[in-house]
């Protein structure tokens, strides 16, 4: 009786802590989900929400380009320029949708998302095979955007929602077709000095219209670091898995160092306006 008592008891003892440590991981994960930030969806993003002040003069800029190109209707634009486009890349990416990369069900999700917070109806999303973290946005008359498989298989849910916002904040403002134009004008004029200084002014614009993009993607992530860290790590060329985090404030220190000759940072602010335009890797 002794024996089958002390079984009782051992069987019930046991039971009982699977049930503490059951209860126990049941109210652990309750609390992580409650307490975790959700995300916001806005009412109505204006840009004056997200633009920077600056970019004010880019958005004039663009209703220019936009008066000049009814010259050449988006009727033609569409079908000569943008189509074709589109057609290479349904040939050569794969689009996300609700059917497609069933092991990253949020992928889809984000986009949806990003374009609400953007209050944007949704722009075709493909993801291209590269090993360049890189994404960018394409088409005059009907954006879409690429984005490279390096960025989507080094991300966290969070940066993608940064990168991706950051392109639908160039559709909202209505940059892509400026910024497509300047590149186009960039490439065609042959690298000197009279060149870069025709072309610093569009530089500014272009740099503007950035910063209003990567306030579109900090709408859509809302996470500070997170975008800190996705836009130092895209800039550089590096996977998170490889260095971890990185400290912002340490990076941006770098340069004061050491003190460098007058002489040596005009070179730099001539030099920086060289790679700029061609390498920007979240356009």
């Amino acid at each position: 009786m002794s024996n089958i008592s002390a079984k009782k008891k051992w069987r019930i003892g046991l039971f009982a802590a699977v049930f503490i440590i059951l209860v126990a991981l049941g109210v652990e994960v309750t609390r992580r989900i409650y307490r975790r930030p959700r995300l916001i969806i806005p009412s109505c993003v204006m840009l004056a929400d997200f633009q920077s002040p600056n970019d004010q003069i880019t958005s004039e800029v663009t209703k220019g380009f936009e008066s000049l190109s009814q010259l050449v209707d988006d009727k033609l634009v569409k079908p000569m320029l943008d189509d074709p486009r589109t057609i290479m890349y349904c040939y050569s990416a794969v689009e996300i949708t609700d059917h497609q990369f069933a092991k990253h069900k949020s992928l889809n999700k984000i986009v949806n998302d990003c374009a609400k917070i953007m209050g944007i109806k949704r722009p075709r999303v493909f993801v291209q095979a590269s090993d360049e973290m890189n994404a960018f946005t394409v088409n005059m008359a009907d954006p879409i955007v690429i984005l490279s498989s390096a960025l989507v298989q080094s991300c966290t849910d969070d940066e993608l929602r940064f990168v991706i916002g950051h392109e639908f904040g160039h559709i909202k403002c209505s940059h892509v077709r400026m910024l497509t134009l300047l590149k186009a004008a960039h490439a065609a004029l042959p690298e000197n000095l009279l060149t870069y200084s025709f072309l610093l002014p569009c530089l500014k614009l272009y740099r503007e219209a950035e910063f209003s993009a990567d306030n579109a993607g900090l709408l859509c992530c809302q996470k500070l670091e997170v975008a800190e860290q996705i836009l130092l790590r895209s800039v550089l060329g590096l996977e998170a898995r490889h260095i971890g985090t990185i400290d912002v404030d340490a990076f941006l220190a770098q340069a004061d160092d050491q003190e460098f000759s007058k002489t040596a940072n005009v070179v730099q602010w001539f030099r920086s306006a060289r790679p700029y335009l061609p390498h920007q890797r979240l356009s």
